[in-house]
């Protein structure tokens, strides 16, 4: 059976598919928001300072990345001290680095993010209040559960198919105000 699997996911075809879907992911991911060439040829050990070095995000963005759990985000969003929108870019950002230096991801859609939150943020504004507890908190959720518009799988590369719906966590994350 192992070597059956094996021999499968070796074929040309896969390979093919697997490239495929390998290049969409980089082209996802916008050139300025990419590490020097130096960086990922040759990692450090230890990149837990790599966010905080590398250039790529603001001061700002490393407050909000680095100083709040999701309750005291969704606070200081729903106090207006962040708009959605900047935390969005910020975790979108951090998440694009961690990429880079882990293999991570296996979709970064970071417009669908900055669309989301900018609706969240226009939400506040026009009414005063919050969609839900996590206005605006960015979520991160493994791949095996449907998101409308992208991809998702079985934990296996053979079954990957392109969601039309939401899942039910999904909807209820994104009712209670969570940006993905």
């Amino acid at each position: 059976m192992a070597e059956d699997i094996q021999d499968r996911s070796c074929t040309p075809e896969f390979e093919e598919k697997k490239a495929a879907k390998l290049q969409v992911l980089a082209e996802s991911i916008p050139d300025e928001l990419y590490l020097p060439q130096e960086i990922t040829d040759n990692p450090p050990t230890d990149v837990s300072e790599l966010p905080r070095t590398c250039g790529i995000l603001t001061p700002e963005e490393l407050e909000i990345t680095e100083n709040y759990d999701a309750a005291g985000l969704a606070e200081a969003i729903a106090a207006r001290e962040y708009t959605a929108v900047a935390v969005a870019k910020a975790f979108s950002k951090r998440a694009a680095i961690a990429h880079q230096l882990t293999c991570c991801l296996t979709e970064f859609f970071m417009e669908r993010a900055i669309k989301q939150a900018k609706q969240l943020d226009e939400y506040l504004i026009s009414n005063g209040e919050t969609i839900g507890p996590l206005h605006g908190v960015p979520i991160s959720i493994k791949e095996h559960m449907p998101i409308a518009g992208t991809y998702s799988s079985q934990g296996y590369f053979s079954s990957i198919v392109k969601d039309e719906k939401d899942s039910q966590m999904v909807k209820i994350l994104r009712a209670a105000g969570a940006v993905f």
